[in-house]
């Protein structure tokens, strides 16, 4: 059964902000939902932070935000066990070096940083409790991004692995502005923070 401490839902936490902000919200005493594609790595570090903080409530769910599939059972797993999420924080992210399509037919980068992430928090939106954030977390590349949306199917188009995470950063940008324009009323949890950080003051995940 779900503790009674706040909860917080975090994306991508095996490494870099994600892991540094599954530390601190431990820390805090939420009990922290990691969802990560890589369950083993996932582990590690929910067994880190255990010894860190032996009071803590941990738990992983497997989700790979390039599979809206994997998405759509993420979210209901989320939604059964957690009901009322305090946090939602929308931190994974990568940049494929080469044009690779994901499963569901869409660039790749783009379908892992933005249309994965806006469909969990569709999803879970429901789910959120009265006081609840919505964290997206962005990079000032945004500023260079250009939504060219025509290419995103196309197998063949030109691909340049910096434009297309600066173009998904700026959708990340755009959505939390989306989110954040809602009325109080339909969405208790419109109040949203935009985290900006530049590529290289993190280790970032490159494919």
């Amino acid at each position: 059964m779900p503790s009674a401490a706040p909860v917080a839902v975090i994306t991508g936490t095996t490494h870099g902000i994600g892991r540094v902000c599954a530390r601190e919200l431990a820390k805090a005493g939420y009990t922290v939902v990691m969802l990560c594609r890589d369950i083993r790595a996932a582990e590690l570090v929910r067994l880190q932070l255990a010894s860190q903080f032996p009071d803590a409530s941990i738990h992983i769910v497997h989700c790979d935000l390039a599979s809206l599939a994997s998405v759509r059972t993420c979210a209901a797993a989320v939604s059964v066990k957690f009901p009322k999420i305090a946090r939602l924080i929308n931190n994974a992210g990568m940049v494929s070096v080469r044009h690779r399509m994901s499963v569901d037919g869409f660039e790749l980068t783009f379908a892992t940083n933005y249309l994965g992430p806006f469909l969990l928090t569709e999803l879970l939106r429901s789910h959120l409790a009265p006081e609840a954030r919505i964290i997206n977390l962005a990079s000032r590349v945004h500023y260079q991004g250009d939504l060219q949306l025509a290419p995103l199917t196309d197998p063949r188009a030109r691909y340049r692995a910096r434009a297309a995470y600066a173009q998904s950063k700026l959708a990340n940008v755009m959505h939390t502005f989306a989110l954040a324009r809602r009325p109080v009323s339909r969405s208790p949890a419109t109040a949203c923070t935009r985290v900006s950080s530049p590529p290289t003051c993190c280790r970032a995940g490159c494919a």
